[in-house]
């Protein structure tokens, strides 16, 4: 085999381990964002259960135009990140990714409900903030409006944590 030949072949070798790694990266990064869309999903649904909770007639079950009282389907009390007991927060915890649900308390009745969407696959699916804990954060207003805020990522939703495995 002449020197041409194995130059070829090395160069064939080194090719095809740069589009390994690259191919790798491309599908974890894809990973990722679609884990981080599936969140932010679920908030926008469990956001939306919210609102139907609130317009529903207290002598039907609802809110009776507030979310005092609304609880997501599969969740459990969860008051151990809350720090006034006029509010009330929720937990469900998923295989993948754990969320709580805030509702604050503006004078007597809340008026906002804040969801935190914390991942097991990147983080630690904590509620608390730190740079372990791979979280996205929501807050949204009286009519389910995503609260803008300054050190928002994308659309209002703040991503925090480091998103490594």
């Amino acid at each position: 085999m002449g020197i041409q030949q194995l130059l070829y072949v090395a160069l064939g070798v080194i090719l095809v381990g740069i589009a390994v790694v690259v191919s790798l990266f491309l599908f974890r990064t894809y990973a990722m964002n679609r884990h981080r869309e599936a969140m932010v999903s679920e908030m926008n649904r469990l956001m939306v259960d919210a609102i139907a909770f609130k317009k529903i007639p207290t002598s039907m079950g609802g809110g009776g135009g507030v979310y005092w009282g609304y609880a997501p389907g599969g969740s459990e009390p969860y008051n151990g990140h809350i720090g006034s007991p006029a509010n009330s927060g929720f937990r469900m915890l998923g295989p993948d990714v754990n969320y709580f649900v805030e509702l604050w308390a503006e004078g007597a009745y809340p008026q906002r409900v804040k969801i935190i969407a914390s991942s097991k696959i990147y983080g630690e699916g904590n509620f608390w903030s730190n740079t372990y804990n791979a979280r996205i954060i929501a807050s949204f207003d009286a009519e389910g409006n995503v609260i803008y805020s300054h050190i928002a990522d994308r659309n209002g939703f703040q991503i925090t944590g480091e998103w490594r495995r």
